[in-house]
This record gives structure tokens, sequence and C-alpha cells, in this order.
């Protein structure tokens, strides 16, 4: 499935994102995806973030650690690092999650996020969404902390992009069928 933004500058990199809840393989196959593309990938800026307060206080749960005074920093580290990703990319650069991700987090967790994120959104258009289903086991990490809530923010995350008027392939499976799916999406998209 295409994005009906189709690509529109030739000489710039395909913006591919995955997307989806926690624990659904976006950071794997995003680095997995980057080295058979032969190009760079861009992490998901608030798991440094966190690593770092993690760091100075680690007594603290990550509840205590992030605060709603965070979700601005967090934003623009992350657009500041996905344009240095573009700008570093060859033919495609893979977004281990992106700005509108962070906006649903914010808005579920804080209910609110950066004002100026929905007017970056308009000037900062990706190229295709990957929507990672929920149907591989959820992995414990330090970061993570809610299992039973993923179903709940796969719905909100698939609803955004339909309201959004995005379009997006769902991406289901264990890793290798769904690194299989997302490559051959990507050249495809690459070769139309």
């Amino acid at each position: 499935m295409f994005s009906s933004k189709q690509h529109k500058h030739f000489n710039s990199p395909l913006k591919i994102v995955l997307f989806g809840p926690e624990s659904t393989g976006k950071t794997i196959l995003a680095e997995k995806l980057a080295a058979h593309f032969n190009t760079v990938w861009n992490p998901e800026f608030v798991r440094g973030y966190l690593e770092i307060l993690m760091e100075i206080s680690p007594e603290k749960s990550m509840n205590e650690l992030l605060t709603e005074y965070d979700l601005q920093p967090i934003a623009l580290g992350q657009l500041a690092t996905e344009k240095s990703s573009f700008a570093n990319a060859g033919r495609v650069v893979f977004y281990d999650t992106n700005l509108l991700e962070h906006k649903i987090y914010s808005e579920s967790i804080y209910g609110t996020s950066a004002s100026w994120i929905d007017q970056a959104l308009e000037t900062w258009e990706y190229d295709q969404y990957f929507l990672m289903d929920i149907d591989i086991p959820w992995e414990a990490d330090p970061q993570r902390e809610s299992p039973e809530s993923r179903e709940a923010m796969f719905q909100i995350m698939k609803n955004e992009l339909e309201k959004r008027d995005i379009t997006y392939t769902l991406v289901s499976g264990d890793l290798q069928q769904r690194f299989e799916k997302i490559a051959e999406e990507v050249k495809k998209i690459m070769e139309g």
C-alpha cells in the first residue's frame, strides 16, 4: 500500500515510520531494515533521555522520573534527531517511532503535548507508516511498564492514523515476517 502523499522529492530519502505500542519490535526492525537498505535509522529519543534520568536518580520509578515538564525537551529532541537522521540517510531512513507517537503517549499519560507538534507534523511529512500489531509477546525492559495497555494504545494509534487520514500498512507476525513485509513494501515504494 502506498502513501496517499506519494514521495514528491525524488532526490530526498524516503521517511519510513515504524509505529505502534511498546514491545512490538520497532527498534530491532528499524536497525535491521537500515542495515538491509544500507542506510541510517533514528532511535526513539525518549529512551536515551530516560537512560540519563535513570543514571542520575536510580532510586526513582519511571513515573517519578518523567513529568509533564519533560514533554517539550523530549519532543524537540525527537524532531531534531529525526531531521539529523534524514540528513545522513541514503535513499531511505527508518524511524523507530516518531513525533506523532510522542504526541499520542504524551496526551494519553499527561493529558497534553507540546503545542507546536501538530504544526510540525504538517510540515515534516512521512512517506509511509507501518503500524505494528500486538500479536507478539510483550518483553520486559527497564523502560517498559505497561503490558496491559498495549491493546488500548494500539487502538488509539490506529484511530489517530485514520483520523488524520494517514495511509498505513498493518504489520503482523514474528519479527522475521515483519521484517520481510516491510522490506518488500519499502522496495516497492523505492521502485515505484
